[in-house]
């Protein structure tokens, strides 16, 4: 779509640093009590409690420092700092979270489950093309193909995740598995079983290349990357 590649450049820098400062959280023991994050310590083990919540913090403030500071005009950074903090927000991966925390204590059923992981791992994804769009002052159309793909490609993610921490191990994935099971937590895996969580995620991955389908070769390495997230092993 064009652009600005500078200031798209820094729009994606500023999702990673949400990124990581959401994972710094999930580690935490308030939250999944997770004790490693790819293939290492994760943050709170490594370094304590009180200096991964100050770091996670850290990461949030330079996220939208980043999108102010970014090289371009100002109708596009106010509308990516927007996106970024629906994400990011209570409207966003925050709510995903609670709700994930409320269903610890329940089984969620096909429909909540699917409304978690919108938010929870969708919403940031939905944010990364957002962002794109955003430094290319892409038109709506395009746009909203590309929130239609980013939707469906963040369900497959967490279905393969699921499926993954049933088949895999703790040294492929750099995370603990298993950890869902002891848990007794919904997901796809209890709602559908294994094979029906493999045909679901193909399902979804059918979806979001549908969502392309207007798109010309550009969007190659959007295809591509659905079939890789679709097989992926870690």
């Amino acid at each position: 779509a064009g652009g600005d590649t500078a200031a798209a450049a820094d729009y994606a820098a500023a999702l990673e640093m949400l990124h990581c400062y959401s994972l710094i959280h999930d580690d935490m023991p308030c939250m999944d009590n997770d004790d490693y994050r790819r293939g290492r310590l994760s943050c709170h083990k490594q370094y304590g409690e009180a200096t991964a919540l100050l770091a996670a913090d850290a990461l949030v403030t330079a996220a939208f420092e980043a999108v102010a500071n970014a090289p371009t005009h100002p109708q596009s950074r106010v509308q990516a700092a927007a996106h970024l903090a629906k994400a990011a927000g209570a409207r966003g991966m925050l709510y995903g979270q609670e709700l994930d925390k409320h269903y610890e204590t329940m089984h969620a059923s096909e429909s909540e489950l699917l409304e978690l992981h919108a938010h929870k791992t969708g919403a940031l994804i939905i944010a990364g093309v957002d962002l794109g769009c955003d430094a290319a002052q892409a038109d709506d159309a395009l746009c909203t193909a590309l929130q239609h793909y980013a939707a469906e490609l963040g369900l497959v993610f967490q279905i393969v995740d699921d499926i993954l921490d049933v088949t895999a191990t703790t040294e492929e994935l750099g995370k603990p598995v298993g950890s869902d099971a002891e848990n007794d937590k919904t997901t796809f895996i209890t709602l559908y079983g294994l094979e029906g969580a493999r045909s679901l995620a193909k399902q979804h991955n059918d979806a979001a290349l549908a969502a392309l389908a207007d798109l010309g070769p550009e969007a190659d390495f959007l295809r591509e990357m659905a079939v890789e997230l679709l097989t992926r092993s870690k």
